[in-house]
């Protein structure tokens, strides 16, 4: 995260995706407990450096049609930040395939409109 945290400074990016990439192969907290206040801290803290210049936050969809992933990333809690900061987020699929252009695309508008 300290990188994720350094993106724009470092790039002067104008979107920022696959924000919290380190959960990709984390399903069932295979890894580490994504709920673990530590790991938290750390995303929040990089989350809202980013955050800074208000740039457009990806919600990413790719994993879940590649069957890492249940859920889209970021994950709901840094989702809840991004909006709460006034930053922008726009959809994607991260797409390798035609067919999967719009993945749960519906499903995400949804719930987290």
């Amino acid at each position: 995260y300290q990188l994720m945290a350094d993106v724009v400074e470092k790039t002067n990016a104008t979107i920022i995706g696959h924000f919290d990439l380190i959960t990709k192969f984390n399903e069932g907290n295979r890894y580490f407990d994504e709920e673990a206040d530590w790991y938290k801290e750390a995303a929040l803290i990089a989350l809202h450096k980013a955050a800074a210049s208000k740039p457009i936050f990806e919600i990413n969809t790719g994993a879940m049609a590649r069957g890492y992933r249940s859920k889209p990333y970021p994950a709901d809690f840094l989702l809840k930040e991004i909006d709460k900061l006034g930053c922008p987020v726009i959809l994607s699929s991260d797409c390798h395939d035609k067919k999967d252009l719009n993945f749960e695309f519906c499903n995400i508008i949804e719930n987290f409109a």
